[in-house]
C-alpha cells in the first residue's frame, strides 16, 4: 500500500530542489562601493617610511609628536638625545625608543607627560613597538646592531613592571611588533641554522609560527587585531631577486594581498583593524611609493579613494583604527607630512551584525553551513505559512 502524500511534501521537495544546488555553488561576494576619504594634514613633517600609529579616537603619534583633536604637539627628546615613537593606545600613552649616548637605546612608556624607561634586560638596546590599552608593551631587545652577523635579538612583552623575553623558533633573532588588548603579540622569529624565518604569534608564553606563502622561506607579522588576525609580509623569489608581498594571516591561512599594478614590485602591510581591513605601502622605482587599503577582498590605491586630494599624493599608509580612519604619509610640492584620512560615510553597517559586533571577515564568502542554515530557515517559513501547509491549495 502506498503511503499517502503529506500536504507539505511537494512544497518541501520543490524548495529542496531549488535550494540544494546553491549549497555547493560558489558564494557570491558582496561588493560595496569603494570608500571615500577626506584628508586632514597634521603639520608633522616626515618621510613615508617612518612609523605612525593611530588609536580609536583618531589620534596619530609619530616621531616625536602627537596629533589630537586637530592640535599638533611636539614631544621633544623624551629625556634622551633622540626619541622615536612606535605605538599609542586609546589613553594616548606612547611607547617607542629613546636613544642616549653611543649605541644605547631603551624602550619607554610616555604617559601624562612622564617618560619611564623600561630597560633592556642588561642588553645593549631595546625598542618599544606597540602598547595596548592595559599598558602592555611589545618590542625587541638586542645586542649591538653594529655586529649583525653575531646579533642576538629577542622579542619582549613588558607588563606589570616586568619585562619578559619571548621564545624563538630555535634561532637567534625574534621581535614582537604588535600586541592586542588580550595580550596576544605578533612578530617574527628565525629558525635555527639559517633555515629562514616566520611570522609568529606569542600567547601565554608560547610561540607559534604563522607560516608564509608557497615557495617563500621568510615572513613577518607587523600588526594584530582583536580577533587575532595579523598582517605583515612574505619574501618571494622572482628570478634572481627577492621581493616583499603584503600578506594577511587569518584562520590558519596566509593570503597574498597582491599588487596594485604599474611599476610596484614590493609591498608590506603595516596595520589591520577589527574588520580585517589592512593598510600598507607599495614601492617600485627608487623614491616612489603608494599607500594602499585592502578591504572586502579588494586592494585599493588610497590616491584613488581620496575625495579631494588638494595636491597630496598618498605615499604610504601606516595605521588604521576600528573606525576606518587611516594614518598615512602624504607628499606635495612642499614636502611630506603625516595625514589623517577619515571616511566620508559610515561603513560599519555593512561589516557588522545586528548587535554591532564585527561580522564575517571582509572578502571571505559565506560558508556552506551558512547557506544550509538559510535553507532551513526558509523551510520553517514554508511550514508556518497557512496556504502552503494545506498543500498550496
Amino acid at each position: 500500500m502506498k503511503t499517502p502524500a503529506r500536504p507539505l511534501a511537494r512544497p518541501l521537495a520543490l524548495a529542496l530542489a531549488l535550494a540544494l544546488p546553491l549549497l555547493f555553488a560558489p558564494a557570491a561576494r558582496e561588493v560595496h562601493a569603494a570608500p571615500r576619504y577626506a584628508i586632514t594634514p597634521t603639520g608633522a613633517p616626515g618621510a613615508p617610511h617612518a612609523d605612525l600609529a593611530i588609536n580609536r579616537a583618531g589620534d596619530i603619534a609619530g616621531t616625536a609628536f602627537v596629533f589630537s583633536g586637530g592640535v599638533l604637539t611636539g614631544l621633544g627628546r623624551l629625556g634622551g638625545d633622540y626619541a622615536e615613537v612606535g605605538g599609542v593606545n586609546d589613553a594616548r600613552a606612547l611607547t617607542g625608543t629613546v636613544y642616549s649616548g653611543f649605541a644605547h637605546a631603551e624602550p619607554y612608556i610616555y604617559r601624562d607627560g612622564v617618560t619611564t624607561t623600561l630597560g633592556a634586560l642588561g642588553w645593549n638596546t631595546g625598542h618599544g613597538h606597540a602598547i595596548n590599552n592595559s599598558g602592555m608593551v611589545a618590542g625587541m631587545i638586542d645586542t649591538s646592531p653594529f655586529d649583525y652577523p653575531n646579533l642576538f635579538a629577542f622579542g619582549f612583552v613588558h607588563a606589570d613592571g616586568v619585562t619578559r623575553a619571548l621564545p624563538t623558533l630555535g634561532g637567534r633573532r625574534s621581535s614582537a611588533n604588535d600586541i592586542n588588548d588580550a595580550g596576544v603579540a605578533v612578530g617574527m622569529s628565525d629558525y635555527p641554522e639559517g633555515r629562514g624565518a616566520s611570522a609568529v604569534r606569542y600567547e601565554n608564553g608560547a610561540v607559534t609560527a604563522l607560516g608564509t606563502l608557497p615557495g617563500s622561506e621568510v615572513s613577518g607579522a607587523n600588526a594584530v587585531n582583536e580577533r587575532g588576525d595579523a598582517a605583515g609580509h612574505a619574501l618571494v623569489r622572482l628570478g634572481d631577486a627577492y621581493y616583499s608581498r603584503a600578506v594577511l594571516f587569518s584562520g590558519g591561512e596566509v593570503v597574498d594581498l597582491g599588487l596594485l599594478g604599474g611599476a610596484a614590485n614590493n609591498s608590506v602591510a603595516h596595520d589591520i583593524n577589527i574588520w580585517g581591513e589592512v593598510v600598507g605601502t607599495e614601492s617600485g622605482l627608487p623614491g616612489s611609493s603608494t599607500g594602499f587599503l585592502y578591504t572586502e577582498g579588494r586592494l585599493l590605491d588610497l590616491n584613488a579613494v581620496v575625495a579631494a586630494p588638494g595636491g597630496w599624493t598618498i605615499a604610504g599608509a601606516r595605521g588604521i583604527n576600528d573606525r576606518h580612519q587611516i594614518a598615512a604619509w602624504g607628499c606635495d610640492a612642499a614636502g611630506c607630512q603625516a595625514l589623517l584620512l577619515s571616511p566620508l560615510h559610515t561603513r560599519a553597517a555593512g561589516l557588522a551584525d545586528a548587535a554591532g559586533r564585527p561580522g564575517r571577515r571582509p572578502g571571505r564568502p559565506r560558508a556552506a553551513a551558512g547557506r544550509i542554515r538559510h535553507l532551513f530557515q526558509r523551510l520553517n517559513f514554508l511550514r508556518r505559512t497557512p496556504g502552503i501547509a494545506r498543500g498550496g491549495r
